[in-house]
């Protein structure tokens, strides 16, 4: 009988001992690490305010930078050391310590960019984008999985303008193996949405239907086709000249112009998916599938930047349109409200990211 007493206190033991730490109370940092010369803090919730903590180099355990927490945070932007493969740890008494780190050049984008290339070229395109067969792919395609609504050529376009010369190195997965593959994908999702933007017909599958309550249901989400056809009028614009023909571009531009409005591209569209998914089922008021809080913003400065390049054009239109949808954000915007932030991937970057653009392209 002893023994199994003993057993039973030593299977105790083991459990009580591989209990996994409490999650608050760990300093939790950047694990692909952070950039020399930029912002660089860890939070740590239930660590109240002016507790010390430090950065500690794994190599010798030394202490190289102290500071104390403040609104449950710790900023150590000011510490950038030299040595880009060295790791470091946060540690605060008491608490474990952070996993391991490191801080150097470019690091963030260095990891990954790739990786991020990667999925956009293995997953978000196909061979032929006129004859693409969406009664075969969830969603209706473009991509493996989702029809328009992804915006995949909203953040194509915003990732080969943030570096050029890194992704005209990588040629040889997609097209003619000497144009840039990033700009490939580009290119094969305008033609894509050109040819798919009153494309209402069979997909394999997909949880719900589409539009307004009350109007007519969509299978297919073409009004989307508009965001990534106004994304590449706009890299037409900046990079695109050498790779789309202006026929090309021009017909992009024709389609926008004239279905903008129709589409409902010049606003914030609420409501929109009906899901039978058991995470969101019904009407939301945002949803990742069709109506990102906003991707309005994006879009409208996409076509404001084409426009104001065409004797003809119209930017200030688009450019109003913009600044309504930002407004709408600052207006309406609810962090405690979930449909707002990080339910089922509400594609939440994007509502900061849009306001942020503006912002940026307004102070110039």
């Amino acid at each position: 009988m002893k023994y199994f007493v003993l057993l039973a206190i030593l299977g105790w033991s083991a459990m009580v001992l591989a209990q996994p730490t409490q999650p608050l109370s760990v300093p939790l940092v950047n694990q692909a690490g952070y950039n020399r010369g930029e912002a660089k803090r860890f939070v740590c919730y239930d660590a109240p305010d002016a507790t010390l903590f430090h950065i500690i180099r794994l190599s010798d355990k030394a202490v190289v930078y102290s500071g104390v927490v403040k609104n449950r945070a710790g900023d150590f932007s000011a510490f950038n050391p030299k040595n880009g493969q060295t790791e470091y740890v946060v540690t605060i008494k008491g608490r474990e310590p952070s996993v391991p780190f490191r801080i150097a050049d470019h690091l963030i984008e260095s990891i990954s960019t790739k990786l991020a290339y990667d999925f956009f070229v293995d997953v978000r395109g196909s061979e032929d984008p006129v004859h693409s067969n969406e009664a075969k792919v969830y969603g209706g395609g473009p991509s493996r999985d989702q029809g328009s609504y992804g915006l995949e050529t909203t953040f194509e376009t915003l990732f080969y303008a943030s570096n050029p010369a890194l992704f005209d190195r990588w040629t040889t997965e997609l097209g003619d193996k000497k144009t840039a593959d990033l700009i490939d994908l580009i290119l094969w999702h305008g033609e894509f949405a050109y040819h798919h933007v009153e494309y209402n017909g069979p997909v394999a599958n997909r949880h719900g239907t589409l539009g307004y309550k009350d109007q007519p249901r969509m299978t297919y989400d073409y009004w989307n086709t508009l965001d990534q056809l106004a994304a590449v009028c706009a890299g037409y614009q900046s990079f695109l000249k050498p790779y789309l023909p202006r026929e090309t571009y021009l017909k992009y531009r024709e389609e926008c112009r004239k279905r903008w409005q129709v589409y409902d591209r010049h606003k914030v569209v609420r409501y929109w998916t009906f899901s039978n998914k058991w995470v969101d089922e019904g009407f939301q008021e945002f949803n990742e599938m069709g109506n990102a809080f906003g991707q309005s913003v994006f879009s409208n400065l996409f076509m404001y930047l084409s426009e104001k390049e065409e004797a003809d054009g119209q930017p200030e239109q688009y450019l109003r349109w913009a600044q309504g949808s930002a407004e709408d954000i600052i207006k309406n915007w609810d962090f405690n409200n979930p449909r707002h932030m990080w339910w089922i991937r509400n594609a939440e970057h994007i509502t900061p990211a849009g306001t942020g653009v503006l912002s940026a392209g307004s102070s110039r």
